[in-house]
């Protein structure tokens, strides 16, 4: 979890849940960072981070993925991504 000391978060971090792998159990733990991240075209405003042993670095794959219309074209063998357009997403590109 050495990133959630790296990254500025606006709230303490609160263990949410446990991650089971054949190494043990590792706690999962969440917090919101404080301001916008930028991926791509698409800034998150202060979206919940996730962090834990398990994987390396914070993760905002969830709050990300629920943003985002992917379009892939296996033919061409390429992927592009676009803000949703969802009313109830706050998106800001």
């Amino acid at each position: 979890m050495r990133y959630s000391e790296t990254i500025k978060l606006s709230e303490p971090l609160k263990k949410i849940g446990v991650a089971r792998t054949h190494f043990g159990e590792k706690p999962i733990y969440a917090a919101k960072i404080a301001g916008p991240v930028k991926v791509g075209e698409l800034t998150l405003d202060s979206p919940k981070a996730f962090f834990s042993d398990v994987v390396p670095g914070p993760n905002v794959g969830g709050d990300l993925l629920r943003r985002l219309t992917i379009t892939i074209d296996p033919v061409e063998k390429r992927a592009w991504t676009s803000p949703n357009a969802a009313p109830e997403t706050k998106v800001a590109t």
